[in-house]
């Protein structure tokens, strides 16, 4: 919460209970991800679409670290089939999604996902957006693809 105003910081002041997974959470392995379901956004929302039992926009959010990649040859060696398969069984496991999702109707097997560590982190913007489309087809999930004011 202290490093820049990005997509995480901007999703934890929209749904403030995604800052407790900060404190309950260890750093991730390169096998895990974490899966939050059942936060509320703040403020006026007008879309009822997805309402749960209790009234609340339900919303699952599936924090998957990224690789750095600072150096020129930390952004050459992402192509480099240990990072490349790194990124793709994060964005597998992640987009599982969670486990009581049957439960849930079929509607909510989207996953909205965007530029996943292409921003401070330096991965190629098209790499990441392959890695991410093979995860969802392998999860048999939609994948809607968020990239913002880049017209890439």
């Amino acid at each position: 919460m202290n490093r820049g105003y990005v997509q995480e910081e901007i999703l934890f002041l929209d749904y403030p209970e995604l800052i407790m997974s900060t404190f309950m959470c260890a750093k991730m392995q390169d096998f895990e991800a974490i899966c939050i379901t059942g936060v509320r956004k703040i403020g006026p929302y007008d879309d009822f679409n997805d309402l749960d039992k209790l009234s609340r926009i339900e919303r699952t959010f599936i924090a998957i670290d990224a690789l750095h990649h600072g150096s020129f040859q930390s952004q050459i060696s992402q192509f480099e089939s240990g990072p490349s398969l790194r990124e793709l069984k994060k964005a597998i496991i992640g987009f599982r999604g969670d486990s009581k999702e049957e439960e849930v109707k079929s509607s909510h097997k989207k996953v909205s996902t965007g530029r996943w560590g292409c921003g401070a982190f330096n991965g190629n913007a098209e790499l990441k957006f392959l890695l991410q489309w093979i995860a969802a087809s392998i999860n048999n999930r939609e994948m809607v693809f968020y990239s913002f004011d880049h017209k890439d």
